[in-house]
């Protein structure tokens, strides 16, 4: 059948609109798929863009958090070893936001806060535990410019001079039967009697830059009542077990720790107010002068005999420093400073030049000091041992026969330090939370 032309070229226009329809449809969904596909992407980089700025204001609140560490580091280092003592230069009254905690006319803490380029941070310095002033919990919160909160907390605590119960710069010797050390907390109570600790090993240690060595009834009894024996210079395990008893502290199951290091002397310096010692340095009721006021003291040699005491006039910090020369002596039969906290008597006493003339002696001597004395000898025989109470550092100890009448105050470790402060622990915790 013949088709007019009229028809073949209408039914020819109707399929060319068809297929220009179905492009239309085409075009406009690649459009759509296109549009979200870009829609997408930019939500993706605004997305990892607010989540990139979320982590700079994490990581800048963090940074200013632990700039508030740094900050009480600087403090307490600007302390000379004395944060709460009433000369400290930490300041003991409120200037600008830093703000002191007073108790008792010592400082135990205090709050700051500072702002550094648009962002702060406020922190808390506090003595942990309460009741000492050389080991401070610190919590510092650091706020960036949008607002965000990050909390770093630390400790930040003075080094020690009293890291041991009892060291000696070379040998260790002793032999006989044994029952100290024994360890009290004149914090609690200055009398050992009241505060004694009862449980054993004790948490102090025995200390040396030689080696340590005795009766092995001697070694089995300080195994069982020293928490560690302290062995400097040792900078292998086994060096420092053959060090220390020639491995019988280890046999019988003490803890030995060894120290590559030897133990480096820190003598405090002597302060330029330090006046010559009073009485020309004999002290005590054999000399007529029975009571020693607080004070610093410096003088060439320093003898006890008799009973001496601590008075509460001198300088008002109720603490006597000395720091003999060339020589010190504590008579037979001398009772110095009893049952008073160790730390009112503090002596420092380096190492003579010329050891061999030096004559210092502590036997048959009752003592409640701090004696931070490597220049002292204590070499006694027999019944002859000294009764110490507090912390030693001496030059040696030897004797046969003896026993070792030495009772550990575990409150020495916080009397005394060197200036120097450190952190340690430092880690992040939730804002208002310590862990």
């Amino acid at each position: 059948m013949l088709i007019p032309p009229i028809v073949r070229s209408m039914r020819a226009r109707r399929g060319d609109h068809g297929d220009e329809h179905g492009s239309v449809i085409i075009v406009v969904i690649v459009i759509v798929i296109l549009s979200v596909a870009v829609a997408t992407l930019l939500s993706s980089v605004q997305s990892n863009l607010k989540a990139s700025r979320t982590d700079q204001d994490r990581t800048a609140a963090f940074q200013r958090a632990n700039g508030g560490i740094d900050h009480a580091l600087y403090r307490f280092d600007r302390s000379g070893g004395l944060p709460g003592n009433a000369t400290s230069p930490l300041p003991g009254v409120t200037a600008g936001t830093y703000v002191p905690t007073v108790v008792s006319g010592k400082l135990t803490g205090f709050t700051e806060t500072v702002t550094v380029d648009g962002g702060t941070y406020t922190l808390t310095a506090t003595a942990d535990p309460a009741g000492q002033t050389t080991k401070y919990l610190v919590q510092s919160v650091g706020i960036d410019r949008s607002g965000r909160r990050r909390q770093a907390v630390a400790t930040i605590s003075a080094n020690p001079l009293f890291l041991n119960g009892f060291l000696t710069m070379l040998d260790f010797t002793l032999t006989g039967n044994q029952d100290t050390p024994i360890a009290y907390d004149s914090a609690v109570n200055p009398d050992p009697a009241i505060s004694a600790i009862t449980t054993f090993p004790i948490a102090g240690s025995l200390g040396t830059n030689g080696v340590i060595d005795g009766a092995t009834a001697t070694i089995r009894t300080f195994v069982g009542r020293w928490g560690s024996f302290n062995m400097y210079g040792r900078a292998t395990q086994a060096a420092a077990d053959d060090a220390c008893a020639t491995g019988r502290c280890t046999a019988e199951g003490g803890a030995v720790r060894p120290f590559t290091d030897q133990y480096q002397i820190e003598m405090p310096a002597i302060p330029s107010t330090a006046s010559g010692c009073p009485n020309g340095g004999n002290f005590g009721s054999f000399y007529g002068f029975p009571v020693l006021q607080p004070g610093n003291y410096t003088c060439p040699a320093i003898n006890f005999q008799g009973t001496v005491s601590i008075g509460s006039a001198g300088n008002g910090t109720g603490i006597v420093r000395i720091w003999p020369t060339s020589r010190m002596r504590f008579g037979a039969g001398s009772v110095v400073n009893r049952l008073a906290v160790p730390a009112k008597l503090q002596i420092y006493y380096p190492e003579p030049s010329d050891p061999a003339a030096n004559d210092s002696t502590i036997c048959d001597a009752q003592v409640w000091a701090l004696l931070y004395t490597p220049g002292l000898d204590i070499a006694c025989d027999g019944s002859h041992q000294p009764a110490i109470y507090g912390a030693v550092v001496a030059r040696l100890h030897a004797g046969t026969g003896n026993h070792f009448d030495f009772h550990w105050d575990i409150d020495s470790v916080n009397a005394v330090n060197n200036g120097k402060f450190r952190v340690i622990n430092w880690r992040e915790c939730s804002v208002g939370t310590v862990c």
